[in-house]
């Protein structure tokens, strides 16, 4: 369940960069925000379903595309000069959103590296990593299995 509460919490969170992205090109009113939200959540999906594609590379970027066609609505359509042109400026959205994640995942990548230095070094003294030389005991007989001969048994 919490899995599922920071999935969502991080789509919601994306798909609020994303409007912003999209706002100043198609001209929404606020209220319309969750149109992009679900396009972007939609494409999200299917590209993570796309085993085939690495990332969802360019599924991700269609679906968000025909996504948007289908369910921009009409004031927006008209704002442009010919089909053509939207379709320009959905496909550059789709792929400013790449971008985006593209670059939001390598700080995510610089924040984890600069978090745990040495052990992106391979340092021996990196947090986690047990001392050179020491010895993992075996588990105890007391543990109720046995997983062969005991010592006394010879």
């Amino acid at each position: 369940i919490a899995l599922l509460f920071w999935m969502m919490l991080g789509l919601i969170w994306q798909s609020i960069a994303v409007y912003l992205i999209a706002d100043p090109v198609l001209h929404f009113k606020p209220a319309w925000w969750w149109v992009v939200a679900g396009s972007y959540c939609l494409a999200w999906c299917a590209g993570f379903l796309a085993i085939w594609a690495p990332g969802g590379i360019g599924v991700r970027e269609l679906v968000f595309v025909l996504t948007m066609q289908a369910i921009l609505p009409q004031h927006v359509r008209e704002s442009f000069q010919d089909q053509a042109s939207l379709q320009g400026v959905l496909i550059v959205l789709g792929f400013l959103l790449r971008l985006w994640t593209v670059l939001g995942e390598l700080m995510l990548a610089v924040v984890a590296y600069a978090w745990d230095w040495r052990g992106a070094m391979g340092r021996a003294d990196a947090r986690g990593r047990k001392p050179a030389g020491q010895i993992i005991p075996p588990p105890s007989a007391s543990s109720g299995a046995s997983s062969g001969p005991s010592p006394a048994a010879g």
